[in-house]
């Protein structure tokens, strides 16, 4: 497999991005708990967030969808983890969302670096609506199809304006909210 100019970058954007995502827990490349924020080293955080089908949400602001209780979603513990790059799924979970896989000339098994720097091919998936602490962003997830939990990334977390805190153990807003404008 071929990679482009600047591929060492590539490869470490790409280790950085998914690497956590496919060795944690699972016998991989990392071991447990290699994983941080910022804060405390090895802390992971849990957050409860809901998965929604961004098809059939369309398709409800669109009117093929009458019922919001027809909306496929999931209500998932996630482990937030900055050192992945985006949502990560099992295939589990994408089955139960009615999620297809982008196929196609652009949508092929991309490649991913793992932290060993061992390459493993992986699927993206129609886009997901994330909702996390009255938060809400639209993006593809990476399947990972043995993987047994949720993994929220970067990506959707920066989306969210939201940041892992090793040291409290939880996840916090990334930048500090404006106070409202004062009207005349």
């Amino acid at each position: 497999m071929a990679f482009a100019p600047g591929a060492g970058l590539w490869r470490r954007f790409l280790a950085l991005a998914f690497g956590a995502a496919l060795g944690a827990g699972s016998g991989g490349p990392l071991r447990q708990g290699a994983f941080a924020g910022f804060g405390k080293e090895g802390a992971v955080v849990y957050e409860e967030i809901t998965l929604r089908n961004a098809g059939d949400v369309m398709g409800m602001r669109r009117g093929i969808i009458c019922d919001e209780g027809q909306i496929r979603q999931a209500h998932v513990t996630a482990r937030a983890d900055a050192k992945a790059g985006t949502l990560v799924i099992g295939e589990a979970l994408r089955r139960q969302l009615g999620l297809e896989v982008m196929l196609g000339v652009s949508c092929e098994e991309q490649p991913i670096v793992l932290v060993n720097e061992e390459l493993q091919s992986c699927l993206f998936t129609e886009p997901v609506e994330i909702h996390c602490l009255g938060r809400t962003i639209v993006a593809q997830a990476a399947l990972v199809p043995d993987l047994d939990e949720v993994i929220l990334g970067s990506i959707p977390l920066d989306g969210m304006s939201l940041a892992v805190d090793g040291e409290a153990g939880r996840l916090v807003g990334s930048r500090k909210s404006r106070p409202p404008l004062e009207r005349r």
